[in-house]
């Protein structure tokens, strides 16, 4: 698997969906991808699919943010909280991305200190960005503050009404973040120090998958025995 911090590692990445009121994992994926980017999705589907839920609210931390996959799980029913990964355009004192107001309707922003519009010139599908500029930059007496050419660019996102959303439940939310980790964290910790999971024993991805499908249901029903007892376990079994 590749990694950002030790670049190829024999490893897996262990995705985990836990409910939040009962703390049992309800899905779980083992992986070859070095980052969570691209798992937010399928994560959150097979969820909805084991839970037999026609909707479904899902929690996830920033690695996870990926526009195009919020966009895909809203028009499925899952409403997914992720805040949102942005990169800075600008240092120093230049005007940065969101003084620049969007107009819907115009298709257009307009900037901060002129009110300059800067129209649709492109699109970028790998990066699945839309670019506006706006030419004659060098004759605006506020140049300084906005850019060091004679063009401005703003980009603007293929899904940025999903992300906006993803990101304004954050921030009017921030308790949501607290009972992610406070949720999620907690069977790795208990499959590590308690259940004694800390290196794969099997090799190959099937061996770690079956491997970690055991762990997952020792954990479980470990879990459910502390909760309800083993007498009313059998009973429901």
């Amino acid at each position: 698997m590749r990694s950002s911090r030790d670049g190829i590692v024999v490893g897996y990445n262990v995705q985990t969906a836990l409910d939040t009121e009962t703390q049992l994992i309800v899905h779980h994926d083992v992986t070859d991808e070095g980052s969570d980017n691209r798992q937010l999705e399928p994560m959150a589907v097979a969820s909805k699919e084991e839970l037999g839920v026609s909707e479904l609210e899902v929690l996830a931390d920033a690695g996870y943010s990926n526009g195009e996959q919020l966009s895909n799980c809203e028009a499925l029913g899952i409403t997914a909280t992720v805040p949102v990964n942005r990169s800075v355009n600008n240092k120093g004192d230049h005007f940065q991305k969101s003084e620049f107001s969007y107009d819907p309707e115009q298709d257009h922003f307009v900037c901060p200190a002129a009110g300059e519009i800067l129209n649709y010139q492109t699109h970028n599908p790998k990066e699945r960005q839309y670019l506006y500029a706006r030419t004659g930059c060098s004759n605006c007496s506020l140049q300084s503050r906005c850019t060091k050419a004679d063009k401005r660019w703003i980009s603007r996102h293929f899904d940025e009404e999903a992300l906006a959303r993803s990101q304004s439940r954050v921030t009017q939310r921030p308790d949501l973040m607290r009972l992610r980790g406070a949720t999620v964290e907690r069977p790795f910790a208990h499959l590590k120090q308690i259940m004694g999971l800390r290196r794969f024993q099997c090799w190959g991805k099937e061996g770690v998958k079956a491997e970690m499908a055991i762990a997952v249901l020792g954990y479980n029903l470990n879990h459910i025995i502390k909760e309800i007892g083993v007498p009313r376990l059998l009973e429901m079994i």
